[in-house]
C-alpha cells in the first residue's frame, strides 16, 4: 500500500516530514502534531462546543488543510491563527478546537477570539466526554460517548449532609498534589445516587482528568496483556487522540482559560465491581485485589497518572481490610440515605407536596424512590390540567 508524505513547513530552513497513511481517519492530527513541535508551540487550549452546523467564515478563510473522513460525518481542518495553530474536528453539530501557541498570552488572547465565532452553547455546559474500554480482537479498544453530566451544585440536595461535605472537597478539587492514595472507593445500597454523582465528578474533573470507563472489568483483570495495553495507551501521550499531553492544556469554560503542567490524569471507572474487593476476592477473581492494588500504590503504578474509582452495593463488613488501609483510599464514601427532613427539603425545594405519611417518607430517603415519586407526581398532575408532561423540575 502506497504511503503518502506530508511535508509540513516549519521553522527558517528547515523541513519537517511525517508520514500519513490514507486510510487513518486523522492525517491532520499528524500535521498538526508535528507542527507544535517543530514550532515550539508550548501553550495550548482546547475548546468543546455543540449545537455548531457550520464553522464560522473567519475560520474557514485560515483553513490550510480540509480533510473529510468518509462515510461518517466528520471533518478535520488545520487553521493557521496568527502566530499559532488550530485543529478542529467536526462530528455531526460537535466541534472539538485545540489551538497551539508559542506563549500563555498568545494563547489566551485567540481562546478568546475563537470563543465569539462560536455559537452560545448551553447544551455543553452538561456534557462530557468518557472513554468505554473493552478487550476486542485480543487488544485493547475504545469507544467515545459524549455523556450528560449535571453541575455538583444542580444535584448536591440529593445526599445527606456527611455525604456533601464528602463530595464537595471531591468536586472542587484541581489538579491534586501529594495526594493520599489513588483509590476512590464509593460504597452504598442500590438507589443511593452512586452513579449520577459520578457523572458529576465527570463533569466537575473534566478540565484535568479524562474518564474510562471499563466495560469488562473482570476480563480487565484476568488478563494481563489487555490491562497493561489499557493502561499505557491511557497514560501514554503518544497513543492519545483526544488530548496533547506533551504540552501544557488549557480547558475552555465560560470565557476562562485554565493552564495545566505536564499531561493529564486520568480516571479508570468499574462500576459495580465489589467482587473485586471482597473479602474473599482472591478465592473469586485470582490475583485482580494484588494487581489493582499494585497499579494504585505500588511499584507498578509509580510514574503514571491514573485514579481508580470503584462503585459496590456491599457492606463494609464483607470488603477486604486491605483496600481501606491508611494512605491508600483517598475518598472512602458510604452513599447514606436522606433523613426524613432531607427528604422534606428536597421536595419543598421542587415545589412538591409535603404532607405524607411518616411510612411514605421513610421510603422516599432512598434517592431513587425520590426521584420516581416525583416523576409520579409530575405525571399525575398533568394527566390531571390536561397538559403535556414537562421535564422533571430541580
Amino acid at each position: 500500500m502506497e504511503v503518502d508524505r506530508a511535508i509540513v513547513a516549519t521553522k527558517e530552513n528547515s523541513t519537517a516530514f511525517v508520514e500519513t497513511n490514507p486510510l487513518v481517519d486523522d492525517p491532520i492530527r499528524q500535521v498538526y502534531s508535528v507542527i507544535c513541535y517543530t514550532d515550539n508551540l508550548a501553550f495550548s487550549f482546547m475548546i468543546e462546543t455543540a449545537g455548531v452546523d457550520t464553522l464560522h467564515s473567519d475560520l474557514l478563510a485560515r483553513v490550510v488543510k480540509h480533510h473529510h473522513v468518509y462515510p461518517t460525518k466528520r471533518n478535520l481542518w488545520l487553521v493557521k491563527w496568527k502566530t499559532g495553530y488550530l485543529f478542529i474536528k467536526k462530528e455531526n453539530r460537535f466541534v472539538t478546537i485545540r489551538g497551539a501557541f508559542p506563549s500563555e498570552e498568545t494563547a489566551q488572547t485567540a481562546a478568546k477570539d475563537i470563543q465569539k465565532l462560536l455559537p452560545k452553547d448551553k447544551e455543553h455546559d452538561t456534557s462530557t466526554t468518557v472513554l468505554f474500554w473493552c478487550k476486542t480482537s485480543g487488544e485493547a479498544s475504545y469507544f467515545s460517548r459524549i455523556i450528560e453530566t449535571p453541575k455538583w451544585n444542580d444535584i448536591r440536595d440529593n445526599y445527606e449532609a456527611s455525604v456533601q461535605r464528602e463530595l464537595d472537597s471531591l468536586m472542587t478539587m484541581k489538579q491534586p498534589v501529594n495526594i493520599p492514595g489513588r483509590l476512590l472507593l464509593w460504597k452504598g445500597e442500590p438507589g443511593t445516587g452512586k452513579t449520577y454523582a459520578l457523572r458529576a465528578l465527570c463533569k466537575e474533573w473534566k478540565t484535568w482528568c479524562k474518564m474510562h470507563y471499563i466495560i469488562d472489568v473482570d476480563t480487565f483483570f484476568s488478563s494481563t496483556e489487555y490491562m497493561m495495553d489499557m493502561i499505557m495507551r491511557t497514560t501514554d501521550a503518544t497513543e492519545d487522540d483526544e488530548m496533547d499531553h506533551n504540552m501544557s492544556e488549557a480547558q475552555i469554560s465560560r470565557g476562562s482559560v485554565e493552564y495545566f503542567s505536564s499531561q493529564l490524569w486520568n480516571l479508570l471507572i468499574l462500576e459495580d465491581a465489589g467482587e473485586l474487593i471482597a473479602k474473599d476476592a482472591k478465592e473469586k477473581t485470582g490475583q485482580a485485589l494484588s494487581k489493582l492494588l499494585n497499579l494504585s500504590d505500588g511499584l507498578l503504578g509509580q510514574g503514571i497518572k491514573l485514579f481508580f474509582l470503584i462503585t459496590t452495593n456491599e457492606e463494609d463488613q464483607s470488603l477486604s481490610t486491605a483496600i481501606g488501609r491508611p494512605g491508600r483510599c483517598f475518598s472512602n464514601l458510604s452513599f447514606n440515605t436522606l433523613s426524613e427532613e432531607e427528604v422534606k427539603a428536597w421536595l419543598k425545594k421542587r415545589k412538591f407536596d409535603t404532607d405524607l405519611k411518616s411510612s411514605q417518607l421513610h421510603d422516599l430517603r432512598v434517592l431513587s424512590n425520590l426521584y420516581a415519586f416525583a416523576q409520579k407526581d409530575v405525571v399525575r398532575s398533568n394527566v390531571e390540567t390536561q397538559k403535556s408532561v414537562g421535564f422533571l423540575p430541580r
